[in-house]
This record gives structure tokens, C-alpha cells and sequence, in this order.
């Protein structure tokens, strides 16, 4: 995610908290480099939809990840 200013500047070193409905995040809690936060959302094991909720001191935004089943079995 990337964390900016109303004028558009990025922002160093904010503290963002994350949370989701569904599946692991791998941290959730990070601090932005270059305005930017990156971790990775794990898939459950049940499809459906996650709701990521991503704040940075009062200010939430959130996305939606559809989670699927992909797996086929070998013939």
C-alpha cells in the first residue's frame, strides 16, 4: 500500500496497521519506506472474500481479495 499526504507527497516512516476478515497476513504491522508498505496476504483454505483494512493513525481504507480454489487433481 502506499500512505501520502492530501497534496500527494508520500510518507516516510508511518506506522500502518492491518487487518483482515480471512486468511494470515504476514505482518500486521509495518512502517512505510518511500511511502510504501508491503506484506503478503496467505489464502484460507475456504474461498470467499477478504476485507483488508488498512490504518494509519485515524484514517482506514479498505480492499476486497477474492479467495478461490484452484487446486485440480492429476488424471
Amino acid at each position: 500500500m502506499e500512505v501520502f499526504r492530501s497534496g500527494g507527497e508520500l510518507v516516510n516512516d508511518a506506522s500502518v496497521t492491518l487487518t483482515t476478515t480471512r486468511g494470515t497476513l504476514a505482518s500486521t504491522t509495518l512502517t512505510t519506506k518511500n511511502g510504501a508498505a508491503v506484506t503478503t496476504l496467505t489464502s484460507s483454505t475456504i474461498p470467499g472474500t477478504a476485507y483488508v483494512v488498512a490504518t494509519v493513525e485515524s484514517v482506514s481504507a479498505t480492499t476486497v481479495v477474492q479467495m478461490v480454489n484452484i487446486s485440480t487433481k492429476a488424471s
